[in-house]
């Protein structure tokens, strides 16, 4: 009898540990979070930046007006052109020289900005020796967005006087940088020329927003914006050149995936290139230290409306429009009216 309780006890223990064992097999386990595969040929996990911000608004808005919207597709097929750009991004590090050239004048230009603290007949005798940076200073100098009265200024002697010193070398730096923003290409010409349009508008509004906060830095941030438009200029060609390869669309999201991740190395990897001032180098190629800098702020700001300024003008924007959207930001309506205002008069 004790034999066959005990083979009856073990018996019993052995059912309950198969038991138990298809009790475990059968237990639903908890999954863990599933990732979502990287598309073929994806370099970069990161994903796209969805707009959801007043300036991400008026940069998809204003790259749909930069390569057409008939050219500007939803796809989501990303990945390919996107992996292109980075291997032409890799080719740009490994050789600065394909960024665009620094204008030869520009080294003199800032020297007598620094060392004689913004002489006037220095800047005006330093434009004198070209007579088509001459031409292009007064073209500019009479252009909506700078000038401030009904008289024609046909001489840099009456600019300086109707400018002053500070006006006078911000149109000089803006018109050696002009060339660089054109394009031989028919196809291209356009957004070319709209591109030049944004930088001057962009580059325009970080210098009166800086005049505000910081005056001593406004050159300097209408500079930083002239050169990070630059670099949107070069992410811009880059990407339309591929575009052109792969003989397929670009989305939005995409573009402005390539501005987010790529504008800012492009930039310091520039202002390496043309041997600019250092402090400033330093400044932008440390994050956390550029988003506590007026001069960063005011570049990127004078981005965000430089952008819509360009969509007013083509009537894609109204201005009420571009004071609305802004007024949420914690900007004082007087100070946005400052920025978005011209200089044109009847």
């Amino acid at each position: 009898m004790q034999i066959a309780a005990l083979e009856i006890g073990i018996i019993a223990c052995v059912f309950a540990v198969l038991g138990f064992f298809f009790a475990i097999r059968r237990k639903p386990q908890t999954a863990l979070p599933r990732a979502e595969s990287p598309p073929p040929g994806a370099a970069k996990t990161q994903q796209l930046p969805i707009p959801n911000s007043p300036e991400d608004s008026f940069e998809t808005n204003f790259y749909r007006l930069i390569f057409n919207t008939d050219n500007l597709a939803a796809t989501t097929d990303t990945a390919p052109l996107i992996k292109a750009f980075e291997e032409q991004y890799a080719t740009l590090v490994q050789d600065p020289s394909l960024l665009p050239s620094q204008p030869m004048i520009l080294p003199k230009l800032l020297r007598a900005v620094r060392h004689d603290s913004g002489n006037a007949q220095a800047i005006v005798s330093i434009i004198l020796e070209d007579p088509g940076l001459t031409a292009d200073v007064l073209k500019l100098a009479n252009s909506p967005l700078y000038r401030n009265s009904r008289a024609t200024l046909k001489d840099l002697e009456y600019a300086v006087v109707m400018l002053g010193v500070d006006g006078l070398k911000t149109l000089a730096t803006a018109s050696l940088i002009r060339p660089i923003f054109r394009d031989d290409e028919k196809t291209e010409r356009v957004m070319a020329n709209l591109q030049w349009e944004y930088a001057l508008a962009s580059a325009h509004v970080a210098q009166r927003y800086s005049k505000r906060f910081n005056p001593k830095e406004a050159f300097t941030a209408h500079l930083l914006t002239l050169l990070t438009c630059i670099s949107d200029f070069v992410i811009v060609q880059t990407t339309m050149r591929l575009v052109g390869e792969f003989g397929s669309a670009i989305n939005p999201e995409s573009i402005i995936y390539l501005m987010t991740v790529y504008r800012h190395d492009i930039t310091v990897s520039l202002m390496r290139a043309w041997s600019l001032d250092e402090k400033l180098i330093v400044q932008l190629a440390t994050p956390e230290r550029a988003g506590c800098s007026h001069t960063i702020n005011a570049q990127r700001f004078g981005q965000a409306i430089g952008r819509g300024m360009v969509l007013m003008d083509q009537g894609k924007l109204c201005h009420d429009e571009i004071v609305d959207t802004f007024s949420g930001m914690d900007i004082e309506p007087e100070l946005l009216e400052y920025l978005v205002m011209r200089s044109e008069v009847d």
